[in-house]
């Protein structure tokens, strides 16, 4: 990557004529087989004219703006090649289920170009925030999706180290407190699952994954509870933890489990669930002390936030097993990529729906960018993206072609 730098560095020194053609040449051997280098250098050029580019990029002589908190927490690095990156990444989003003829007519539309060059210049305003997780080798094999996941996942966890900071001398609630430490463990889990997307393990992230599903379903079941019912969840947490330690299992639940005619181990970890008052929806169940019935308390506590949410999440849990167990070797690795973020945007969303409400009232504006509002559209257009994959074998075939080109290009930087 320096020396890539090192190479943009001289060319700027160049005559204007040969800068463009030596510059042409660098990005054909980078980026051959993933965008056309005059389309590239086109993008590129006009992005560099334009006003809203030069506003972030000179903000350094704004003292007020450099020493700002999010500044200082997220830094600011800037390359030339990392606006290429981020071309390549939405061009190919935007282009991915058109045809070689409609891409190419694309390409030639200067309306398309305004769109670009709007949907680059929103990620390098963002890019503080949202670039601190990638790997600066292989931005350009993103989707814009978990580009913005990053994004409010770092926005996020720049806010709750703001609030752990002001509530080591403030006396805080108990539920706040707890509530705290679960968003700081989800974001924890979120953060994991973008640094395993860039190095390409999918079946390491599949397995984080898995666990946020877990974590989060706790945390949607608990975030608005009361202190005795988070302290009952705290009794089996800990009692979990000492049985997978080899502790027996307590005389207490082996005589309600007997009584109950349960699971003694489903009880263990999941007996919190009697304290919730909607667990009269499912006490009638063979299992009701499982993640599964877990799912379907959700399904009518966050109807008003998505349908099936919790039933929906307990699937996508199940999905991952295979991954857990080693027994599959091979997989579609940008459709399972492209469902995963899909699932954690979505548990995103609602943990800033909380995070929104008394006593965090988090606000999601950056400069001039709402962060929810950018998410959901990314999460709308991934959606139908997936569709397209699922429903076309040819496509996924397609996808998981450009998809290795599209890495490859970082190893031609190298």
């Amino acid at each position: 990557m320096k020396e890539v730098e090192n190479i943009i560095n001289h060319l700027k020194k160049m005559q204007p004529e040969n800068y463009k053609r030596e510059s042409m040449r660098a990005y054909k051997r980078i980026f051959s087989g993933t965008i056309k280098e005059s389309f590239l250098y086109s993008v590129l050029s006009k992005i560099q004219q334009d006003t809203r580019y030069n506003a972030v990029f000179l903000n350094t002589f704004d003292p007020e703006k450099e020493l700002s908190y999010d500044s200082l927490v997220c830094g600011h690095n800037y390359s030339e090649i990392d606006i290429c990156k981020m071309i390549v990444m939405c061009h190919y989003t935007n282009t991915v289920m058109m045809t070689d003829l409609e891409r190419g007519k694309c390409q030639e539309n200067e309306e398309y170009k305004k769109i670009l060059i709007n949907d680059v210049i929103k990620m390098f305003c963002l890019e503080r925030l949202a670039g601190g997780f990638f790997s600066n080798s292989s931005l350009e094999t993103y989707l814009p999706l978990i580009y913005y996941v990053s994004a409010l996942t770092n926005y996020c966890g720049i806010r709750c180290d703001e609030i752990r900071n002001k509530s080591i001398s403030a006396k805080i609630s108990y539920l706040y407190d707890f509530n705290r430490i679960m968003v700081d463990k989800i974001l924890i889990k979120i953060r994991a699952c973008i640094s395993l997307a860039d190095i390409r393990a999918i079946d390491e992230l599949t397995i984080t994954f898995r666990t946020l599903i877990e974590l989060f379903m706790t945390f949607a079941t608990l975030w608005d509870k009361n202190q005795n019912i988070v302290e009952t969840y705290l009794k089996h947490d800990e009692m979990t933890f000492n049985y997978n330690c080899g502790e027996a299992i307590p005389d207490e639940v082996k005589k309600v489990a007997k009584i109950e005619r349960v699971n003694e181990v489903q009880l263990i970890n999941f007996g919190w669930i009697k304290s919730l008052e909607e667990f009269s929806i499912i006490e009638k169940e063979k299992n009701p002390y499982t993640l599964a019935a877990l799912g379907k308390i959700l399904d009518k506590k966050c109807a008003y936030f998505c349908s099936n949410f919790g039933t929906d999440l307990y699937k996508i849990y199940r999905w991952c097993n295979p991954q857990i167990h080693g027994t599959v070797l091979m997989m579609n690795y940008f459709e399972q990529e492209v469902s995963i973020f899909q699932n954690i945007a979505t548990m995103l969303k609602f943990v800033c729906s909380v995070l929104s409400n008394k006593p965090f009232e988090f606000k999601y504006q950056f400069g001039d960018y709402d962060l929810i509002d950018e998410l959901s559209s990314k999460l709308d257009d991934s959606r139908k993206l997936f569709n397209w994959l699922h429903d076309n074998q040819e496509a996924l075939d397609k996808t998981n072609k450009d998809y290795r080109i599209r890495a490859f290009c970082s190893l031609k930087m190298q």
